[in-house]
């Protein structure tokens, strides 16, 4: 790399290949990255096959392992990709390299591309560290030259650029001899200025050109411009800056100079600017700037001035719009007084009374009515400036904060709502490590029993313990990982150990600039409920254990006695077994329905006219001795029918039959959705079907005259809305939502 007689390529080369050998791999070379394109450029290759990366190839970024070695920063080593987890990386597919070493490329600090040697065979053993060390030494030495070569190219292009800009520069340049002072070089823009043309400049020190009585102030000025490579357009005693010209006038200049050092010795380069258009621009407008600049400072709106010697009162065009009243409105005090609020108007009265005859300044905060009678909010400051202990005129802002005034309304009334709410509510900042809470709510305090000066600065975490179920912490985990809301239940604990279950809420919440700042946490207190679901849940299996294992007891004893008893008593004991197994059926049917329901699969699209199909199939195996007719759509004669979506997208499927009718008592317990002691059914199959169908959204209707017809409803495709659990439609419930099933 230290060779002088070798070029950048053929550096290039020699360390590929020393590298390729070192390394014994089957290739090596360099490629320069465009992330923005989204491409690899091979810039030097080294071994391997003809067509495994040749110079001038290009890859795409997403099939290189070098994106990652990018991403990384620094050198990534693969012995075997596929043992070691590549074998689906996009890199791995579409070049089969099963070795690779690589490191990044830096050019000056920023990143160039990289370093690789790669093979299409495994290596037996892993790099060693001193092999990794070897790649990441070659990078940066590439890096190293890389730059110098840029930086003889830039170089070269600079001074290229540097005479043409100098000669096409609007403003005058001047190199001077550092010691002398003496003007070596000009520029085209610096003899139109001076009015000298190039050769009298360069015979003359830049002294010359300044008026005699600051040419001392000048020479030092221009040795202190130089030192700090700063800009003026004032002399040291704070007068104008100028340059006496050949005719005698002189120009208001700006200047600024730097030292350069050339072969031949230490030079000035100053650049000179007429200032002249500018100059006078800010003599006529120094009233404005100054009481702009001092309205600028306070708070970048609307400002006003009043002379307490000649009582006039002036108003910017800001202050002109928020009074409501054209830009030009002469204001006299009265006038200004008379639009603020009768209620406010001697607040600032006597304000400005006593910024006048104290000297104090005011900062108020309020309402006006314009002269369109719109009533707003504003903010007015004043600030006396006093001479001679007496306050000659005041001056200040005037900014409408309607709009803060009714955002801070909006923020109180939210806060309160918040404060109020009942359930607990906690905001964690997210900007900061480790997510401290930076506010809960009373509901909070009171669920948790923590107060807030333990609360506020702690991670939500102090509410977990011994048996918190690290699964629901981690869905709340992966909600702040990815940004996402998410719910969960939780086993928390209060400050005095007490367990409750916690149904917790996370919620991000960015700020202006997109990014997330804070987690909203709702906290609902659900241990009632999961202590009811618990013990239902205990009882049903209980009921349904005893159920099946007293009527086994029973069908046994049946069936023992008709095997041993006479003909009436035998039939009675028959009966009895036919209706203690009948018993157990139904037990193991709601085993199946609570497995079911408690699973809770989310709800997907079916084919109505398959499902229907299908089933009438396994009815036909199952009950040979029935006759059952079914048409699907495109038939005349419907038993079984599926009819086609109505306007509403909902699919219906109706069953008929002709046997002996469904019993007025199931009709009404299954149209009322409700059972009493008094009215219930002798059966769960429609019931099944009833829960089923409005779990899903549908709807069921039974119609019994002198045959049957149920109606299903479905809604056609998949329905994210459709009720689930907890949330009962009015369809379920039926007429009597207070039943005491229910």
């Amino acid at each position: 790399m230290s060779t002088d007689g070798l070029s950048l390529e053929d550096k290039q080369t020699e360390a590929l290949a020393l590298g390729r050998e070192y390394l014994g791999v089957e290739n090596g070379h360099i490629e320069r990255a465009d992330e923005a394109a989204g491409i690899h450029e091979v810039v030097v290759s080294v071994g391997g096959p003809a067509t495994l990366f040749r110079p001038g190839e290009t890859l795409n970024r997403a099939t290189t392992y070098c994106r990652r070695t990018m991403d990384a920063d620094s050198p990534v080593a693969l012995a075997d990709a596929p043992e070691e987890g590549w074998a689906e990386d996009p890199a791995y597919e579409e070049h089969g390299l099963a070795c690779y070493l690589g490191a990044p490329i830096f050019v000056r600090g920023e990143s160039y591309g990289t370093v690789c040697f790669v093979d299409e065979t495994a290596r037996e053993n892993s790099f060693e560290a001193g092999e990794k060390a070897f790649v990441e030494l070659l990078a940066r030495l590439l890096g190293r030259e890389l730059a110098a070569t840029r930086y003889e190219t830039e170089l070269t292009d600079a001074h290229k650029r540097r005479g043409t800009l100098v000669e096409a520069a609007p403003d005058a340049i001047l190199l001077v001899e550092a010691d002398a002072a003496e003007i070596t070089d000009v520029n085209e823009a610096a003899t139109s200025l001076t009015g000298y043309d190039s050769v009298d400049l360069e015979g003359m020190t830049v002294s010359d050109l300044h008026p005699t009585q600051g040419r001392e102030q000048c020479r030092r000025l221009l040795e202190g411009l130089a030192a700090a490579g700063d800009t003026t357009s004032t002399l040291p005693d704070g007068g104008q800056l100028e340059f006496r010209t050949a005719d005698g006038d002189r120009v208001p200049i700006e200047m600024s100079a730097s030292t350069v050092e050339l072969s031949d010795g230490r030079y000035i380069q100053a650049i000179v600017r007429d200032i002249s258009e500018r100059v006078r621009r800010e003599r006529e407008l120094a009233r404005e700037r100054e009481l702009f600049a001092y309205s600028q400072q306070l708070a970048s709106v609307g400002g006003w001035e009043y002379d307490c010697r000649t009582g006039v009162l002036y108003w910017t065009d800001e202050v002109c719009r928020i009074h409501g009243v054209d830009e030009t409105f002469t204001p006299t005090v009265e006038d200004a007084l008379s639009f603020y609020h009768p209620e406010d108007r001697s607040d600032i009265r006597v304000a400005n009374d006593r910024a006048i005859e104290d000297g104090e300044p005011y900062d108020l905060e309020l309402r006006i009515v314009t002269a369109d009678d719109d009533l707003r909010w504003v903010r007015v400051q004043g600030r006396p400036t006093r001479e001679d202990g007496d306050t000659v005129r005041l001056r200040g802002t005037f900014q409408d904060i309607t709009e803060r005034k009714e955002r801070e309304r909006q923020l109180r009334l939210r806060t309160r709502a918040m404060d109020e709410a009942g359930v607990g509510i906690s905001i964690a900042d997210a900007t900061e490590p480790d997510a401290p809470l930076v506010y809960v709510n009373d509901a909070f305090t009171d669920l948790t029993g923590y107060d807030r000066e333990y609360a506020v600065g702690a991670n939500c975490r102090f509410l977990q313990g011994p048996e918190t179920d690290e699964a629901a912490v981690d869905v709340i985990r992966d909600a702040i990982e990815h940004e996402e809301t998410r719910t969960t239940e939780l086993l928390n604990y209060r400050a005095d150990g007490t367990p409750f279950w916690n149904e917790l809420t996370v919620t991000p919440v960015a700020d202006s600039t997109g990014e997330t700042s804070h987690f909203i946490g709702i906290q609902r207190n659900v241990t009632s409920r999961k202590r009811r679901e618990r013990l239902v849940g205990v009882l049903n299996r209980v009921l349904r254990h005893n159920l099946r294992n007293d009527m086994n007891v029973v069908a046994g004893l049946g069936e023992t006695i008709a095997a041993t008893a006479d003909d009436d008593v035998a039939d009675r004991a028959e009966m009895m077994v036919e209706t203690a197994r009948d018993l157990i059926r139904v037990s193991e049917k709601a085993k199946t329905v609570e497995t079911a329901l408690r699973d809770d699969p989310a709800p997907r699209p079916f084919d109505v006219v398959e499902v229907v199909d299908e089933t009438i199939a396994e009815l036909r195996e199952t009950h040979p001795e029935a006759t059952i007719r079914c048409e699907l759509p495109g038939g005349s004669q419907v038993t079984v029918a599926v009819v086609p979506p109505d306007d509403d997208g909902r699919v219906t499927v109706e069953v008929r039959d002709d046997g002996p009718g469904l019993p007025a008592m199931e009709t009404r317990v299954l149209r009322q959705a409700s059972e009493s002691p008094v009215d219930h059914g002798s059966s769960f199959g429609l019931w099944m079907v009833n829960w089923l169908v409005t779990e899903m959204g549908g709807e069921v209707d039974v119609a019994a005259e002198d045959e049957t017809t149920v109606t299903i409803a479905l809604q056609q495709g998949g329905r994210d809305d459709a009720p689930r659990g907890s949330a009962v439609t009015e369809a379920a419930l039926g007429d009597d939502p207070n039943s005491w099933d229910w």
